[in-house]
């Protein structure tokens, strides 16, 4: 069976401890999930960037991003 893993942007401020931050992704299944990080603060063609790529986006705790990062999502 062919299965390719769910391709998962992880969000998150920098001032989230790193222990939360690994119980967030630890509860993600590695056998379903591909994450990649990214912070709110990275400039806006790397985040561009990270949005093309993932199926979905966890925000964890939500905040502004502009309108150009979100129109990057595949299915924007």
């Amino acid at each position: 069976m062919n299965h390719n893993p769910f391709k998962l942007l992880y969000v998150y401020k920098e001032r989230v401890p790193v222990n939360l931050q690994q119980l967030v992704l630890d509860s993600i299944p590695a056998s379903e999930f591909v994450v990649s990080r990214m912070t709110y603060t990275m400039p806006d063609e790397e985040k561009c960037e990270k949005m093309r790529w993932a199926d979905g986006v966890l925000f964890a705790p939500g905040r502004y991003l502009p309108e150009i990062v979100f129109c990057s999502a595949t299915d924007a």
